[in-house]
This record gives C-alpha cells, sequence and structure tokens, in this order.
C-alpha cells in the first residue's frame, strides 16, 4: 500500500508542473505597416473620377489574424471634413478654418485589390470620419505588399481653389493582430 503523503506529494508536484507549463508567457505577436510611394500632386480633373496607383502598403506580421484600417485623422481639420478632402495652405502648413474653407463635394475613396493574395481580403470604401477596413489577412506570418488605390471625383461645380492653396487629405493607417 503506497504511503498517503506520497500520493499527496505526486499531485502537488504534477499540479505545480502543470501551472508552470500553462501559465509562461506566450510572446505578444506583432504587426508593422509600412508606406511606399507617395500623391503630394495628384491632378484632379474636374467632371471625372480622379485616380493614383503609385502607393502600396507593406504588412509585416507574424500573427495569423490581421487587419488593417484607415481614418482621416482630422488634425486641424475643420468640424464636418472627415473623409473629405479640403483646403490647405502648404506655405502655412495649415488647413483653412471655417468659415472660409472650401471642400469637395465627394468623399475621398480607397480601393484594394479584392483577393490580392491567398488568405487576405482587400475592402473598398471612404475613410469619413471613422475608420474604414482596408485590408484583412488569416495567413501565415510573414511579410506582404498590398496595392491601394485612392480616387476622388471632383464635379464641375466643385470650388475652385485661389492663392496656390491646395486640397488635400490625411491618412492615418493602423495595423492591428486579431485574436
Amino acid at each position: 500500500m503506497q504511503d498517503p503523503d506520497r500520493i499527496c506529494i505526486k499531485i502537488l508536484t504534477a499540479a505545480v508542473l502543470f501551472m508552470l507549463l500553462y501559465s509562461l508567457p506566450v510572446p505578444a505577436q506583432s504587426i508593422g505597416l509600412s508606406v511606399s510611394g507617395t500623391i503630394a500632386d495628384m491632378q484632379l480633373t474636374p467632371g471625372t473620377t480622379n485616380q493614383d496607383s503609385s502607393i502600396s502598403l507593406t504588412v509585416t506580421t507574424d500573427a495569423g489574424n490581421w487587419s488593417v484600417t484607415a481614418s482621416d485623422p482630422l488634425v486641424g481639420k475643420p468640424t464636418g471634413t472627415g473623409g473629405y478632402m479640403t483646403e490647405y495652405n502648404d506655405t502655412d502648413a495649415r488647413y483653412i478654418a471655417a468659415p472660409a474653407f472650401k471642400v469637395l463635394s465627394d468623399p475621398f475613396g480607397m480601393n484594394t485589390s479584392p483577393d490580392p493574395d491567398p488568405g487576405i481580403t482587400g475592402y473598398n470604401g471612404t475613410p469619413g470620419a471613422g475608420t474604414l477596413l482596408v485590408y484583412s489577412g488569416s495567413k501565415s506570418p510573414g511579410t506582404v505588399t498590398l496595392p491601394i488605390i485612392f480616387s476622388q471625383a471632383v464635379t464641375l461645380t466643385d470650388p475652385r481653389l485661389t492663392n496656390g492653396n491646395k486640397y488635400r487629405i490625411d491618412i492615418l493607417f493602423t495595423g492591428t493582430v486579431l485574436e
């Protein structure tokens, strides 16, 4: 017959070993984003939807599930202009303040490749005042470069800018590791 104290010690040893094995910290997964290309002077022609495909987004992650969103951070922009190209003065490095500012009538658009790579899905829309899901992935970790096409419709009635001002929008990309 076994000694009850030995049985208790074996059970405690097994419980401690189980706790050690299952309470070890799991390294945090990460995601990194980089944008290449520039559209500093996207030509806007009235009466058309203007597009620029010179931008690509590189996602590097060790996570299997992730997403990338885009938003208009609204820094320095007049209220109510989220997702719209708004009058900007390069000399003063600022958006023109209300009530004198001008804004295009159609929102700024982003288009992606719907299925650029197995396990990755692209979405289209406008980053508005909220966030727009741009890409989501559920594939093996690694690095992938994804196309982004910016588009801006300009109507014949959109205000023409003076004083060397330009229409501008800032886009903030955010990568998230999903559980």
